[in-house]
């Protein structure tokens, strides 16, 4: 093999492998948001109890952490992801979807934020695989001869 198409391959393979990775933790996060919402079957409102702030060199992005209600009993849920701006503010009502038998487990339905990150995540992972794949192919008939 020469020197070209092995750099071609590598090339193309990282771009396969980072392409899997993003895709897998996509594909994971959007299976977790469907399993949930199966799960989670009964509705509540829940309230914005406090916005959780991190900082860092590249700005600052919140995490609304949300009380809710079920049989007397408090719980807590805060979505996966964070966000450079919340929609949500403290003392807001939200829709919190939780677990009939177990009430600790529960989702944000109206967290676009979250889907929209794990859409991306995927989206990323398929884009990068193709063209990953397309290097790759390229490479080989190049290298066989059948384009040039």
């Amino acid at each position: 093999m020469n020197e070209s198409l092995s750099g071609v391959l590598i090339a193309g393979g990282t771009f396969l492998f980072v392409g899997l990775v993003f895709a897998i933790i996509g594909l994971h996060g959007v299976l977790r948001t469907r399993k949930l919402a199966a799960r989670c079957t009964e509705e509540t409102t829940g309230l914005v109890a406090r916005m959780i702030t991190y900082s860092d060199n590249d700005g600052t992005t919140y995490k609304p952490e949300i009380e809710y209600t079920v049989a007397g009993r408090q719980y807590t849920v805060r979505p996966d992801a964070s966000m450079s701006r919340s929609s949500l503010k403290v003392g807001y009502d939200t829709r919190v979807r939780y677990d009939p038998f177990d009430p600790r487990v529960a989702w944000l339905p109206d967290d676009r934020a979250t889907r929209r990150s794990r859409l991306i995540m995927l989206t990323l992972g398929v884009v990068w695989m193709t063209i990953g794949i397309g290097i790759m192919i390229d490479g080989l008939l190049q290298f066989l001869g059948w384009i040039r």
